[in-house]
């Protein structure tokens, strides 16, 4: 059984909303390109926003990303892959 885990994510120590934007949607563009879809993206980033959660602040560190872990769909390895050409592309995602 073959399966990956993974994410990205971005925590800036200064936050401007156009980088955040332009973060969660080239990695929304990553997961339609590569077969994962919408509904996958939004799944990922629930589970990153969770993990980033504070409870003692009340709220999230950063601006979140995506998290995945025991994925074996079809496209999982592609996908792992274009994440992580992503994460060292010096033009981004983020």
């Amino acid at each position: 059984h073959e399966w990956y885990g993974g994410g990205l994510d971005l925590t800036p120590s200064y936050l401007f909303d156009e980088d955040a934007m332009y973060f969660h949607e080239s990695l929304k563009e990553l997961c339609k390109a590569k077969g994962a879809g919408h509904e996958t993206y939004t799944q990922m980033k629930a589970t990153c926003d969770d993990y980033f959660y504070l409870p003692a602040r009340a709220e999230h560190r950063g601006v979140g990303g995506i998290f995945y872990d025991d994925l074996s769909e079809p496209w999982a390895r592609k996908f792992s892959l274009a994440m992580l050409d992503s994460a060292l592309d010096a033009d981004g995602p983020y």
